[in-house]
């Protein structure tokens, strides 16, 4: 009896004009009925665009209406004969009363127990198991175009789950559109919009306070908290309301243009507080890779000199790269104390320094008379200044001082993986784990470079020596001087200057100086088998010929360095094994791209068996032959003969 007046009751207060926030199992919301948040601050219900399409969304009370969450977006519903009600296995549905068919579900996981769904004072509508509390649902987690103050953008890494937002097709049509607004967790995680499959507009990475592209949002902090998680369960950005702040929004409006408003009480409607992109020279690459844009210009793109011109200081004046004064870099650097030296490049010295701020830096100081070196300057200022990624070297800035040329970048305590792989002192500091991770995201800093970047680049010197470690032996690509830029499209590139490290250098660039994304494949693999074993690959490819004939022998478990603590699960092992082999193929198609070698290494993929790779002494005899009879055949610029 008492369950029965429970029941007339609810179903009477649901038809009256008192607004609850809630339904359980055999109630419903029909058209023309609502659900309303405690304080009253949102709405659910039935809205029409037109009079042929009905949609069950969530607005904000206030008028004019802003709705911030629509359930049928894609399945509009013809006529007013919808039901929102909760099934019999507890799944939140919208039925289509005409033709009895479910237009959208929750698609929760079933239950036998009683739910309910409420919708609360945040804009959240969450489905919840009446006896654990449990949350089985909630829009939050489904957004569509709008974020709330509560709700986030970026990625579960557990359960793979994205929230995101899609744009309305149109503005009175909120079915999904063309515009995209995700963000990439790769590398530094960063918010892109995107226009169908190109890149719209980007936020730039996260710096700790804010969004690199976005330094307004310094303006916003008496209004929100702007809430940033990076951890091993999720990736993500958000913000909330501080206490008494006005009811805010964020947007993707039809155009592709990310809105934040706020709601102005006095005159009663939504102000744009920020919007973005705000003008052409905010849309993504618009004027191209050194192209520079002015809004103000009626011809807004121009070409960037910075790229060919490297004769004045001038030509760096309008680039990204920050400009260090001379002054700073000889107080920093104890005016290149001998005690602050900490190694000796091909072309200068590098030194650690410490800038007024406290920030520890690295200089390298390239040699006044070599005309090499100022042409690998200019190929780090032009394209890493470009680069962004947790797994490559961040270069801080430049310095151009009379005819001394210096590069300012972030110092890394635990100097270079060859550092740890070729001592046997610190070799017993890299467990399983740790190498395993240092692989991993090698391949993945490489892969960056060769497929991800706004800019497509060959590295040409990867080796031990060139992966910098920071603090948590995180590796950092390092050394773009060689580098070289290269299109989708071009499969293979051919140079007459050679350049490189003997024993990380493809067969195929070494013979005929023929490179391409292949080349960097091959150097991976030779550092993957080095990280392994701890043996160096030398002049004649012993490590290669080894690692082969272990392989083939059945004893591939032997490659691993005996130093190596903790457990190292086998078929891990084995697979890496495997991978290092794939990528020193001696045939260029042999080899897996980068984006294979990432998958493989991360899953449980079938791999194919590797050939044998270049492990006789041929290809070296004939190296060490055209280096000794002629180094200016191809202008041969090798580091050494031995891997270093």
């Amino acid at each position: 009896m008492r369950k029965f007046l429970l029941f007339s009751v609810l179903s009477l207060l649901l038809n009256s004009s008192v607004a609850l926030d809630f339904i359980r199992q055999h109630e419903n919301i029909t058209y023309g009925q609502k659900l309303e948040s405690a304080s009253g601050t949102f709405e659910l219900g039935f809205f029409t665009t037109d009079a042929s399409k009905h949609f069950l969304g969530i607005w904000f009370k206030v008028s004019p209406q802003a709705i911030v969450w629509v359930a049928n977006r894609d399945s509009p519903i013809k006529n007013s004969s919808g039901v929102l009600s909760i099934s019999d296995n507890g799944n939140l549905i919208l039925l289509d009363n005409s033709n009895s068919t479910v237009v959208w579900s929750s698609n929760s996981t079933y239950t036998s127990n009683p739910t309910t769904v409420q919708l609360l004072e945040s804009g959240n509508l969450v489905l919840r198991d009446l006896e654990t509390n449990g949350v089985l649902w909630q829009s939050f987690d489904w957004p569509t175009n709008t974020i709330l103050p509560g709700m986030k953008v970026g990625q579960d890494l557990v359960t793979g789950h994205e929230w995101s937002l899609y744009s309305w097709l149109t503005s009175d049509n909120p079915a999904i559109g063309r515009y995209h607004y995700k963000m990439d967790i790769f590398g530094s995680p960063e918010i892109f919009i995107w226009d169908g499959t190109q890149k719209h507009y980007r936020t730039g990475p996260w710096n700790g306070l804010r969004f690199s592209g976005i330094p307004d949002m310094t303006t916003f902090q008496d209004l929100f908290s702007f809430n940033f998680t990076v951890s091993v369960s999720e990736i993500s950005y958000g913000f909330s309301n501080k206490p008494d702040s006005l009811l805010s929004r964020v947007m993707l409006n039809e155009t592709g243009i990310m809105q934040r408003l706020v709601w102005d009480q006095h005159a009663s409607s939504w102000n744009i507080f920020f919007s973005g992109p705000r003008d052409q020279c905010d849309f993504y690459s618009k004027c191209g890779v050194f192209g520079v844009c002015n809004a103000n210009d009626a011809v807004v793109c121009s070409f960037s000199t910075t790229g060919l011109s490297f004769g004045e200081s001038s030509s760096l004046k309008d680039s990204e790269l920050p400009l260090f004064d001379m002054d700073t870099i000889n107080l920093s650097t104890n005016n290149f104390s001998i005690d602050n030296k900490i190694g000796q490049g091909g072309f200068g010295g590098v030194y650690k320094g410490q800038l007024p701020n406290g920030e520890e830096i690295a200089v390298k100081r390239l040699a006044k008379q070599s005309s090499q070196g100022v042409h690998e300057f200019m190929n780090e200022v032009v394209l890493i200044a470009k680069l962004q990624h947790r797994n490559l070297v961040r270069l801080l800035g430049c310095c151009i001082h009379a005819d001394e040329r210096m590069l300012v970048y972030e110092y890394m305590s635990n100097k270079s993986l060859d550092c740890f792989i070729f001592d046997e002192r610190m070799r017993p500091v890299l467990d399983w784990r740790v190498r395993l991770e240092i692989i991993q995201e090698i391949a993945r800093g490489i892969l960056y470079l060769h497929r991800d970047a706004n800019i497509n680049i060959i590295h040409r010197d990867l080796k031990a020596a060139n992966i910098l470690l920071d603090q948590n032996m995180v590796p950092k690509i390092s050394d773009f001087g060689t580098a070289r830029l290269f299109s989708g499209g071009q499969a293979e590139i051919a140079t007459q200057t050679i350049v490189g490290t003997w024993g990380y250098m493809s067969p195929e660039y070494a013979m005929s100086g023929k490179m391409s994304v292949k080349s960097d494949v091959y150097s991976f693999g030779v550092i993957l088998l080095e990280i392994l074993s701890g043996q160096r690959n030398n002049g004649n490819l012993v490590l290669l010929a080894d690692s082969w004939r272990l392989w083939q022998s059945g004893k591939a478990l032997q490659i691993l360095d005996s130093t190596v603590s903790g457990p190292c699960p086998v078929p891990e092992l084995l697979r890496c094994i495997q991978v290092g082999l794939l990528c020193v193929q001696e045939c260029p198609e042999d080899r897996p791209t980068m984006a294979s070698v990432s998958n493989m290494l991360s899953s449980d993929i079938a791999l194919p068996q590797p050939k044998k790779p270049v492990v006789c002494t041929r290809i070296s005899n004939i190296i060490q032959t055209q280096l000794s009879e002629s180094l200016s055949v191809y202008g041969v610029t090798v580091t050494d003969l031995q891997g270093r």
